[in-house]
């Protein structure tokens, strides 16, 4: 059986055994965030090889990280997904760990490109939340600030009355009205 020759087809596997270029920088790190919290964060991106945060020489972590991806081709979309990401209120500053990565828009820089606001949610779940409404709250049962609804200010039996009363006004054929 004649062997055939297939064309190698040339791919980017040698930047994805290079771990540098699967790599994020995370900066700003609050001292609460554990390698494992780091890891569950940016899974959401793509498949993770290692979320490492090294220690200084006295046991303690420092306040950055490494985030290494299976694929390169992750990186882009996590820089965009996680960008103005906050942890224990501190927002998280991300960089490509390998310095030949471009931004995911190319050379496109308007200003405001990539300046998202913090999602930090820690002051709803301390209580401190306060919505933003201008008008004070309404009870829906003293009317409406524009006029009435039926029967909204005399209460639900009335408006069900009202309701059914025009029911039984409509002239429907075969009700006993001769047309």
């Amino acid at each position: 059986m004649p062997q055939e020759n297939f064309n190698e087809v040339h791919d980017d596997s040698d930047d994805e055994d290079n771990e540098e270029k699967r790599t994020i920088f995370c900066a700003n790190l609050d001292e609460r965030v554990t390698e494992d919290l780091l890891y569950e964060v940016f899974l959401q991106a793509g498949p993770i090889e290692s979320a490492r945060i090294p220690k200084d020489q006295n046991g303690r972590q420092r306040t950055f990280g490494f985030i290494t991806y299976v694929h390169k081709c992750t990186l882009p979309y996590a820089m965009q997904l996680y960008q103005g990401l906050s942890l224990y209120r501190k927002t998280l500053t991300l960089k490509y760990q390998g310095r030949t990565q471009q931004s995911p828009m190319g050379n496109y820089t308007s200003p405001g490109y990539n300046k998202r606001p913090s999602y930090d949610n820690s002051s709803l779940r301390a209580g401190n939340y306060v919505p933003y409404n201008d008008s004070p709250p309404r009870n829906p049962f003293q009317g409406s600030p524009t006029g009435s609804v039926i029967g909204l200010n005399s209460g639900f039996d009335s408006a069900s009355d009202e309701v059914l009363d025009g029911l039984y006004s409509l002239q429907l054929p075969g009700n006993g009205s001769k047309s």
